[in-house]
């Protein structure tokens, strides 16, 4: 199919900027989520401006080290080491001192990801932009510029749903939470609450392959026993509750109105249990909301417990900003990915809805 151009009916301010940020990681994965980043791009009627995909390197550690301190000695203590893909380069702040262009230096462990992101995918869209930074993904909250908008995904989005980044901009803009979220699905909290709305129901595994089974509901499934608790094994660990949430999803959206069944207006994550740790899987916020702060190298921890509750303010999530996270970790090792076809579906309706992917 061809996919359709389209305009976004929210009104962005013109003083409002906005860029995405993906930590990029594994290619496979990467180019379903390229596809509905293409989508959101101000070139296509959406809202994104630039996306950058920051690799963090262990070269990139003593090479920043002395080519910053090269810099400051004859450009000033102001200039910051950016690196350039082509004939354009990710800026946070200014790239030039005195006509003199400051390159960055990446290095990462696997080739052949890092090879597809630098021939394969940076290549086909203008906008997208390669960031490194030294240490890990913490230190690159700091480069980020005041007043600009971030949107950051995990490399391991399937899936957004037309006019999420609308939705979580402007919910963003009402300033009622200091973190905004997308509706997750596979989501540690988010999945509890869905299972809550009547949106899942039991699926059996056959093969590779889940089927729905003989209730509408939840039980016999690992949900029954599911909680909100963040750390649960059935939200975080298990690939049964992992592919029971995907094959929902699935079925859902090919369902006149299907979707509506995940819309909760908007979640506060902090209504009741004061600080609980959140999946940061696609959220939005605001430069100056981060670039000043201590992020652990668990940037998730920093941004969903720790800072929020120094600050006593709350984060949300708004129910009709749908995306759909592939997997964590313990998902994986429990055998989400090579046991089911959970990601050929989604390779699959990426092809439907977005038009042909990038070859890996």
């Amino acid at each position: 199919m061809t996919p359709q151009a389209w305009q976004s009916r929210f009104v962005k301010p013109n003083s409002v900027q906005l860029s995405a940020i993906i930590f990029y990681g594994r290619r496979h994965h990467v180019r379903v989520l390229d596809k509905y980043l293409k989508q959101n791009l101000v070139s296509a009627g959406g809202l994104l401006q630039e996306v950058a995909w920051p690799t963090v390197s262990n070269l990139a550690t003593c090479l920043d080290s002395a080519l910053n301190t090269f810099a400051a000695t004859f450009f000033g203590s102001n200039t910051v080491v950016k690196h350039k893909h082509h004939s354009h380069a990710y800026t946070s702040k200014t790239a030039m001192y005195g006509g003199v262009q400051v390159l960055w230096f990446v290095h990462t462990e696997d080739a052949e990801d890092i090879h597809w992101l630098n021939q394969t995918l940076l290549p086909s869209e203008p906008h997208y932009y390669k960031a490194a930074t030294s240490g890990n993904f913490a230190s690159f909250y700091r480069e980020l510029e005041d007043n600009r908008y971030y949107i950051k995904f995990d490399d391991d989005i399937m899936y957004i749903r037309r006019g999420t980044i609308e939705a979580m901009l402007h919910e963003k803009l009402q300033k009622r939470y200091w973190m905004v979220s997308a509706n997750v699905i596979n989501h540690p909290v988010l999945s509890h609450v869905h299972a809550s709305l009547g949106a899942l129901q039991t699926y059996k595994q056959q093969g590779r392959e889940f089927v729905v089974g003989n209730s509408s509901f939840l039980e016999g499934s690992p949900f029954m026993s599911m909680d909100s608790n963040p750390h649960g094994n059935c939200a975080l660990g298990s690939m049964e509750c992992a592919a029971i949430s995907h094959y929902n999803f699935l079925a859902n959206i090919d369902k006149e109105g299907g979707l509506d069944k995940y819309d909760f207006g908007t979640w506060d994550f902090n209504a009741f249990d004061g600080y609980p740790r959140w999946s940061i899987n696609t959220f939005i916020f605001k430069g100056s909301d981060l670039n000043k702060e201590e992020i652990l190298a668990d940037d998730e921890k920093s941004i969903a417990v720790l800072l929020p509750e120094i600050k006593k303010v709350h984060s949300g999530a708004v129910g009709k900003a749908i995306v759909v996270h592939l997997s964590y970790k313990p998902q994986r090792v429990d055998g989400l990915e090579q046991q089911t076809n959970v990601a050929a579906h989604y390779v699959a309706l990426a092809r439907k809805l977005t038009g042909p992917l990038l070859d890996v």
